[in-house]
């Protein structure tokens, strides 16, 4: 199926696309947006990687990674589960009109695939919020909060004074006094060690939403390491906490940072956050990106803010492709059992159980 917009333009789903001209586009988009990607999803029950493209004259213009998720209950749209931000990457020289062929096209397949919703989950700081409400016009709209700092201002200007002072002696204590050691790995060994003793250990106890272990083997095995960090903190030769920091060029994402609940008080995670700041500040990035938290207000929020960090939003477009009633009488309870790792509407839109 092929949507023009113009004689030459055209959209299409790939499974492979590594034309040199898709290879430059892709340096300049954010990690999650390379088809490689596709690679999270592989072993996944119900979850079908698609990678739509623009192009014209085999020149890259525009793509949109996205999965098709297919139970018994509806076929969703969704980008992109488990990687944090999706959406639709374009050319700046002719925007407008590859938006509109790229959103005419996921309309259309969606529609001839019996989906019934499409999400899109936007990018931090993304320009093109005004296309999505031109051409998209989503049936709902969910504002979602995260944290950043301001590179272009002096961070330690703009810490909260107390926690200014405290940062270089708490940097001191996990080094000198507790003797941890920062190491920088890729290694799969380790990474599965940080996974399975560490990270699953320490959601498990916050309740938290756990990421299938192949999405940080893809990235760490995919991704061109001058776009990602992945540091680890040892004590006594063992693993005790680790992050993944991925270079968005206009940011660094903190993408996930996991310290076990028992070396909590070494202040590793303080000084993993110091040391990928700084990795941050000689990139040259404009933002330094915490993503989300649990919740405006908590103790994790308010740590972010003593480092100096401001709040922005990003959004859950969500587009009804067909009646949604019967969906929104399903129990919340169900839906988050069906639905695992995928967007489906705002929770407030379902049954609630009594």
């Amino acid at each position: 199926m092929n949507n023009r917009s113009g004689d030459k333009m055209q959209c299409r789903i790939v499974e492979e696309y590594h034309t040199a001209s898709y290879n430059k586009f892709k340096e300049n988009n954010i990690v999650q947006k390379d088809i490689v990607m596709s690679k999270v999803y592989k072993k996944m029950n119900n979850f079908s990687y698609r990678y739509l493209i623009c192009e014209e004259e085999e020149n890259c213009l525009g793509v949109f990674p996205f999965i098709l998720y297919d139970n018994d209950i509806a076929k969703i749209i969704n980008s992109m589960p488990f990687l944090g931000y999706g959406g639709i990457s374009v050319d700046e020289i002719q925007k407008e009109e590859i938006f509109k062929c790229m959103i005419d096209y996921i309309t259309d397949y969606a529609k001839n695939n019996d989906v019934t919703l499409i999400t899109i989950c936007t990018e931090p700081f993304d320009k093109n919020c005004d296309l999505y409400d031109k051409y998209f016009k989503a049936d709902y709209k969910s504002k979602n909060f995260f944290q950043y700092i301001d590179l272009k201002n002096d961070i330690f200007q703009n810490m909260k004074s107390k926690f200014r002072g405290n940062l270089k002696r708490n940097i001191k204590k996990c080094s000198e006094r507790y003797g941890i050691k920062i190491i920088e790995s890729y290694e799969l060994n380790d990474l599965k060690y940080w996974y399975e003793n560490v990270y699953v250990n320490r959601l498990k106890e916050t309740g938290c939403s756990i990421y299938p272990y192949e999405v940080f083997k893809t990235i760490i095995e995919n991704i061109e390491k001058k776009r990602i960090k992945m540091y680890y903190g040892i004590s006594e030769g063992k693993i005790i906490g680790g992050a993944l920091y991925l270079n968005q060029l206009n940011s660094i994402d903190n993408y996930m940072r996991v310290v076990s609940t028992k070396y909590l008080h070494t202040q590793l995670g303080t000084y993993l956050d110091y040391l990928s700041i700084k990795y941050a500040i000689e990139n040259d990035v404009k933002y330094y990106n915490w993503q989300s938290c649990d919740q405006i207000g908590s103790s994790i929020f308010k740590y972010k803010e003593d480092w100096g960090s401001k709040v922005g939003y990003h959004y859950y477009l969500t587009k009804a492709i067909k009646d949604t009633e019967t969906l929104k009488k399903i129990p919340r309870e169900k839906i988050r059992e069906n639905f695992k790792g995928i967007y489906v509407l705002p929770y407030e839109e379902f049954m609630q159980e009594n």
